[in-house]
């Protein structure tokens, strides 16, 4: 069987005394009564017509009261519970906003990635530039020592002919003079020991003036 809840306001009473008393009554209509020993009940009550501007007495009494005992029943506070039209109201709320964060989400997402691409061609371009540039440079390093071994290569190369000219023009120097300074033969022969060839000459030319 299907169940129904019913929303009335609420009102505790100590008494059944008390139930008849106006002042527990905010106004006419239907109320769902609970006596401090937990016992139920529905009760219909009328209040007395009262008059523009007047107030009621304490002790006033109500003009009509019907009451329906219930027992002790469970009672479900409103505060615990929600009607189905709030929980899906509710749940279409959580699944709306839900959406609405993954696409926030997958925005941020694309944003950022676009943002690195961006960044990362603008560092590959610049390590490129950067590359050009010092390859560039080595070329134009390479050149400037190319060109300097050049000079130095020639530089040696002149030295070392002039060395070369200086050397032989001293070895002949000292050939002439060896030649000059070394001890000669006689016609007969004999060696004249330890005279140059200058010596060698004066002796020979004494001789010849001797016979």
């Amino acid at each position: 069987m299907k169940e129904m809840m019913l929303r009335l306001p609420v009102v505790e009473i100590s008494s059944s005394d008390d139930l008849w008393m106006a002042k527990h009554w905010e106004k006419n209509g239907r109320y769902i009564v609970i006596r401090e020993n937990g016992d139920v009940s529905v009760a219909d009550v009328r209040l007395k017509p009262l008059a523009i501007g007047d107030a009621r007495n304490e002790e006033e009494q109500l003009d009509n009261l019907s009451e329906c005992f219930i027992g002790q029943p469970d009672l479900l506070d409103p505060n615990d519970w929600a009607p189905a039209i709030d929980l899906e109201n509710a749940k279409l709320a959580y699944h709306s906003e839900l959406k609405k964060v993954k696409e926030d989400l997958q925005q941020e997402r694309e944003g950022h990635e676009a943002e690195m691409a961006e960044q990362k061609y603008k560092c590959e371009t610049a390590l490129a530039e950067k590359e050009e540039h010092c390859a560039t440079l080595l070329a134009e390093k390479d050149i400037e020592c190319e060109h300097r071994i050049d000079v130095i290569n020639k530089t040696n190369e002149q030295t070392l002919t002039m060395r070369r000219m200086e050397l032989e023009q001293e070895y002949e120097k000292k050939k002439l003079q060896l030649e000059l300074e070394t001890p000669k033969r006689f016609a007969q022969g004999e060696w004249v020991s330890g005279k140059t060839l200058t010596e060698i000459i004066k002796t020979l030319a004494g001789k010849i003036k001797e016979g």
